[in-house]
């Protein structure tokens, strides 16, 4: 069962999003960014995030510490891109709703 299989079932894009970047498969020190849990691009498609860009800044304002890497390919002529999940906040903390001052998850 690969990561995609894994996380289909999750909740919202956000948290589909967390959940692939926490299980994604460990890299070789082979991969352009280095050794780790990286997750790339088709894989994020996979999972129905249109918006990944923004789920992963929400992820960041939230205190998750996600790295990208980003790499030209001459084979293909274009950018390939991943990311991966450095550190989480102990827990999540609600955002604050400019609008007012209700708490917004």
């Amino acid at each position: 069962m690969n990561v995609t299989e894994k996380i289909r079932g999750a909740g919202n894009q956000r948290d589909k999003l967390l959940a692939a970047l926490r299980n994604a498969p460990v890299s070789s020190p082979q991969h352009p960014g280095g050794a780790g849990r990286w997750l790339g691009i088709p894989e994020i498609l996979r999972l129905g995030i249109a918006q990944y860009g923004a789920r992963i800044y929400e992820l960041r304002r939230e205190g998750h510490h996600i790295e990208n890497f980003r790499e030209w390919s001459d084979a293909d002529g274009c950018y390939h891109s991943w990311f991966r999940l450095l550190s989480s906040p102990p827990f999540a903390p609600a955002v604050l709703d400019k609008r007012d001052s209700r708490t917004c998850v």
